[in-house]
């Protein structure tokens, strides 16, 4: 074998080295081939991933213009193709409102920052859209920001249905407001999620205040009458799953410790499967009204106050009259000089007392025009001190000048007077203390502080040293049932003032905190007269003539007739009109009529004065008629003239009294009827 030539060693190798040259080659673009359509299937996969993606796909430069939208977003901006808006701005479709933002946020996204923007878009043939995009950095291969790439989802039926619920809160909001009564609305653990504007008045707590708060810190009820606290509206609510009710004298305090009266009804908030989510209740101020209430409830209690006083008044006067009558009469006959003689005379003084004590209960529980006689306002004074400060350890220091005009004055309502100022002064010293009664004549001019007519008037001030009357109140205690008192009436010095009123006098109070309260009163004076109570002995005035004396009680007529016997009188009796006119005809067809007829005015079950007058003018206008009560209260006894009468006298009878007048009408002329 021929040995192998270098030569052909070489070609071999060539040879060799060309062929694996070729196959390499072959190779190699198989392979490109392959991962070419690898590529081109994976680029048509994103692509239909990205076109049938239901939200906008588009890629913007950082100045707004379309590099690629995927057909979503082509149907949201209404254009057909993605040639016809390539490479053009996409701001203009944002409505002007949202463009400045839109392009702020492509500037910031396309320098490295990411954000989420909210606007509304028209389309290209005026759709209108709302619209929500997310934008990020597009990167090329070197990671550098070429472009934002954003993805776009039409929020218009949200935007539309939060609109709507807007709206609708909106509405919800505006009816709460116009709502008159507080409505607050809880979770079903009690927490406060909403309170009206009516609420917050009532309450004092601003929505915000009272958001997440519990219930009972927001609304915090007590029993206006016991103070004990209320149950909480919710638990009740949740407990019984309906619509419960808060009771009677409910009060609601509010933030500033003040309190109102409230009535409410709490409810459950059901959801649409009927399971409790929450908890309303709706309440109003009915203060007003619960006060009205209880005013009207005293109105009624006090007429029937009224009625029960009058029937009181009238027994018990006919009680005192036989009784004062009696010591009258023992009076008279034992003579000033008899060691009883003063005894007696303080014994008549309690029972004109006790007879007090009826008539300020009459005008107390109703009122009534007063049966103004001369008096002394000094005694009335002491006596009604005496009696207000019995057992305290508050002491009265009066002090008047010796010639102190006398009054003309409804004896038992100006004692009522002197009391009640009496009791407020001793309630404002409770450590103890003085009260300074003054008494002075003074002449009031036209055009006075007091506002009173001009003339002469006994001037009064009751000054005591106790805690004095707040400023905010003094413009209130005479307003009937305003006290500070936790049990006070708040009437006594509503009844101050109108006994004052109707004596056409005036009132006035100056307190201090810590110093004391000055009350001023003025009532008219008879100038340079004296009462018949200053004096020791009081005048009886013996007289003549015939006098029939009208009354239903026995006892009355019978101390009627002796006391009038003793003075001289000669006396008949009759129980009721009929028989009181009966016995007039009778006594003047005998030639023989009477002087002068005492009528009392109230007849159970029989002809009383008023109507009993009425019948005896017709027949003889010549009477003279004098009405007789122990019941104030009635406007005939102050206002007699317009009636007929031609005097008065009160039960029970003083023997002075009741002689002066039968003296005084004696001597009137025939009587002139109006």
């Amino acid at each position: 074998m021929e040995p192998v030539s270098v030569f052909g060693i070489v070609l071999l190798i060539i040879a060799l080295m060309v062929g694996w040259r070729h196959y390499s080659l072959v190779s190699l673009h198989k392979e490109l081939l392959q991962t070419r359509e690898q590529l081109k299937q994976s680029e048509n996969f994103a692509n239909s991933i990205i076109e049938t993606e239901p939200e906008c796909v588009k890629i913007v430069d950082a100045e707004g213009n379309l590099i690629f939208m995927n057909r979503a977003g082509l149907d949201m901006i209404e254009a057909d193709t993605l040639e016809q808006v390539k490479g053009k701005c996409v701001c203009p479709l944002v409505t002007s409102e949202y463009r400045d933002d839109f392009l702020k946020l492509t500037r910031d996204v396309c320098s490295g920052a990411s954000g989420t923007f909210t606007f509304e878009m028209v389309g290209l043939k005026g759709r209108r859209l709302w619209l929500e995009t997310r934008a990020v950095p597009f990167r090329n291969e070197k990671d550098e920001i070429t472009a934002l790439l954003g993805i776009t989802r039409d929020i218009t039926e949200k935007k539309k249905a939060e609109e709507a619920m807007a709206a609708e809160k909106e509405r919800l909001a505006v009816t709460l407001r116009s709502i008159g009564d507080g409505v607050i609305v809880t979770d079903i653990d009690g927490r406060v999620t909403l309170i009206n504007k009516v609420s917050e008045h009532l309450t004092g707590w601003t929505n915000e205040e009272a958001l997440g708060r519990p219930l009972t810190e927001v609304f915090n009820i007590i029993n206006e009458t016991t103070r004990e606290k209320c149950e909480n509206p919710v638990e009740k609510v949740l407990r019984s799953g309906m619509i419960v009710g808060l009771a009677n004298h409910t009060a609601l305090i509010k933030k500033d410790g003040t309190e109102i009266i409230i009535a409410d009804s709490a409810a459950p908030i059901k959801d649409r499967h009927s399971r409790t989510i929450g908890i309303v209740l709706v309440f109003r101020d009915i203060t007003a009204q619960y006060r009205m209430e209880q005013e009207m409830q005293k109105i009624q209690k006090l007429e029937s106050l009224g009625l029960l006083a009058g029937g009181l008044a009238h027994d018990f006067n006919n009680l005192l009259t036989a009784i004062l009558g009696n010591v009258s009469l023992v009076k008279m006959q034992l003579g000033a000089e008899h060691r009883s003689f003063a005894r007696l005379t303080d014994t008549e003084k309690a029972a004109r007392t006790a007879a007090e004590l009826t008539q300020q209960l009459l005008t107390f529980a109703k009122g009534g025009a007063p049966v103004k006689k001369p008096a002394s306002l000094l005694d009335i004074a002491r006596e009604a001190s005496a009696f207000a400060m019995s057992g305290s350890n508050i002491k009265c220091f009066p002090t008047a000048p010796p010639s102190l005009w006398s009054a003309e004055v409804d004896r038992g309502q100006i004692s009522q007077v002197f009391n009640n100022l009496m009791i407020n002064a001793v309630h404002a010293m409770l450590n103890g203390g003085a009260v300074h009664l003054a008494f002075e004549n003074v002449t009031v001019q036209e055009h006075n502080a007091a506002a009173l007519k001009p003339g002469d008037y006994v001037k009064i001030t009751v000054r005591d040293e106790g805690a004095g009357i707040p400023e905010e109140h003094l413009q209130k205690i005479f307003e009937p049932y305003f006290s500070t008192k936790t049990n006070g009436s708040g009437l006594g010095l509503a009844t101050v003032l109108s006994i004052i009123n109707r004596h056409d006098g005036s009132i006035s109070v100056v307190s201090k905190t810590g110093i004391g309260t000055t009350f001023t009163v003025y009532l008219p004076a008879l100038r340079d007269t004296l009462s018949p109570m200053t004096q020791e002995v009081e005048f009886v005035q013996p007289g003549q003539g015939k006098i029939l004396i009208m009354d239903d009680d026995e006892l009355v007529r019978d101390v009627a007739g002796v006391l009038l016997s003793e003075l001289g009188y000669d006396v008949a009796y009759a129980k009721d009109g009929k028989e009181a006119i009966a016995a007039y005809q009778r006594a003047a067809s005998e030639q023989n009529p009477f002087d002068v007829v005492i009528m009392d005015l109230t007849i159970p079950g029989g002809m009383g004065g008023k109507d009993a007058v009425k019948h005896l003018q017709a027949i003889a206008p010549e009477a003279k008629v004098v009405v007789s009560s122990g019941y104030s209260r009635d406007p005939i006894m102050a206002e007699y003239e317009k009636y007929g009468f031609c005097g008065v006298v009160c039960k029970p009878y003083d023997v002075g009294e009741l002689g002066g007048e039968i003296a005084k009408i004696m001597k009137m002329g025939k009587q002139i009827v109006q």
